[in-house]
């Protein structure tokens, strides 16, 4: 997809106005030349042809039509590479800041719930913690096996 400039679907189309004009004329000169036996299954072709001609030229007089580009310049450049690209950046931004407080968390999670069983299993060894607030203003913080004592 192109950000501006022309329309995209004018080259399309032509190819295919051409395509369908070449099988048009080559069922013409099939049904001229008498060569071909079903000229009813010729004729069919040549009527199919003639509304696919119909149709596409009307779809391409539509899609160049002044009144279509500018909508047309509104949804691809405007919404597709302006908003599309600015909501993109503000999810990235949004998932970037909602990963780094997950990792946070989870980090400041694990450190919690390593404490919690270290002073669980500590407690199940018969020994005391001393982290009282009067024993750290007495002897500094420690790390927490410094502040174990033997029962």
């Amino acid at each position: 997809m192109a950000c501006g400039g022309a329309n995209p679907l004018v080259a399309p189309l032509n190819a295919s106005l051409e395509d369908v004009y070449d099988l048009n004329a080559t069922v013409a000169a099939a049904l001229g030349s008498g060569l071909c036996a079903p000229a009813a299954a010729l004729r069919g072709i040549q009527r199919a042809c003639g509304d696919a001609l119909g149709v596409v030229a009307a779809f391409q007089d539509a899609a160049s039509c002044d009144e279509l580009n500018p909508i047309y310049h509104d949804v691809v450049h405007d919404t597709a590479c302006r908003d599309l690209v600015e909501g993109a950046h503000v999810m990235a931004t949004g998932h970037v800041v909602a990963a780094a407080l997950l990792y946070l968390w989870l980090y400041v999670a694990n450190y919690v719930s390593e404490t919690l069983f270290l002073l669980e299993e500590l407690t199940d060894l018969g020994c005391e913690v001393l982290a009282t607030p009067r024993h750290k203003e007495a002897h500094g913080a420690r790390n927490l096996e410094a502040e174990l004592r033997r029962v």
